[in-house]
């Protein structure tokens, strides 16, 4: 019972913020919290990834992750940020201007346990966490997008559309660093995209997605690889929201092929592709949204593929 866990969790299954699992009938944790990004992977959560059995009660987290609970056990009077996990759906879900007034938090005691002021419950007695979970940075320019590389983790928000042309550009995650943050274009537009590297794998504005990208259009692209080979993302196991992708002069590969990803273990919504000139694909698995998927994609669409060439 009141305690706190801040910091990023990385891995493949059974991760949370707080817990990875819990697995007891008789375990209790009561007001706690969690702060710190947790990536996409099987039974992942913002708070707990899995949770059994036992209980959790006042609780609460703030992570990228789209989940906040995963639970057969009982979760009571516990939310987790739906803005900043992108997941409005869940009933335990309030946004990040709710998550700070103590009117949002049913039951909780705010005369001995919580303090709020202006910001998220912290715990009486405690040391507040210093963290910057919640506080976007901005993105104006080329430099600005490359920078996400140094911190794949943070929380990126474009403030102006970006052009890269004249720019070679190097994908945004690799296999073993990948990209688990946040991505907000908030509305704007990366322009002109140029990857042309076709003895190489994992090939898109981001190589390797474990994160959140949400509200982003790619203008133009010329994108040219072996696999999983797509505009937005290589390969993706996070969450991508509300994208478009339009204006593609040539996209091609050998297999894992799609105009928005080219393979992707995540959930894709409300998201599209618009004209692409040339589509090349010389093996399997390619689509002009998609090249292969394992998960849910909805309210998504597709137009305009000029040349196709499967095999």
């Amino acid at each position: 019972e009141q305690c706190y866990a801040t910091g990023n969790i990385d891995g493949t299954s059974y991760l949370g913020g707080f817990a990875g699992s819990i697995h007891d009938i008789n375990t209790m944790i009561r007001n706690c919290f969690s702060i710190g990004n947790v990536v996409a992977g099987s039974y992942s959560a913002g708070f707990s990834g899995n949770i059994m059995f036992g209980k959790v009660e006042n609780c609460y987290s703030i992570a990228s992750n789209v989940n906040g609970f995963n639970f057969n056990g009982t979760v009571t009077n516990s939310y987790f940020d739906s803005t900043i996990s992108g997941n409005t759906m869940k009933t335990e879900g309030r946004s990040s201007a709710d998550m700070k007034k103590a009117g949002t938090y049913s039951d909780w005691d705010f005369d001995t346990i919580w303090e709020i002021e202006d910001s998220y419950p912290v715990l009486q007695g405690l040391d507040t966490p210093n963290s910057n979970v919640g506080q976007y940075t901005e993105i104006y320019n080329v430099e600005d997008l490359n920078n996400i590389r140094k911190d794949l983790v943070g929380m990126y928000k474009l403030m102006a559309d970006i052009d890269l042309d004249g720019e070679t550009w190097t994908p945004i995650g690799t296999t073993a660093a990948p990209f688990a943050g946040i991505l907000d274009g908030n509305g704007y537009s990366i322009k002109n995209l140029n990857i042309n590297i076709t003895a190489q794998d994992y090939l898109g504005l981001f190589g390797y997605n474990k994160g959140t990208i949400k509200n982003l259009t790619i203008d133009g692209a010329k994108v040219r690889g072996r696999s999983y080979v797509g505009v937005l993302a290589g390969y993706s196991m996070g969450n991508i929201t509300d994208c478009e992708i339009k204006n593609v002069t040539v996209l091609s590969g050998v297999d894992y092929v799609g105009g928005l990803v080219g393979c992707s273990a995540g959930a894709i919504k409300g998201s599209s592709v618009e004209k692409i000139t040339t589509f090349t694909a010389t093996n399997k698995y390619s689509g002009g949204l998609v090249g292969y998927s394992t998960n849910s994609i909805t309210d998504c669409s597709v137009s305009l593929i000029e040349t196709l060439s499967l095999k």
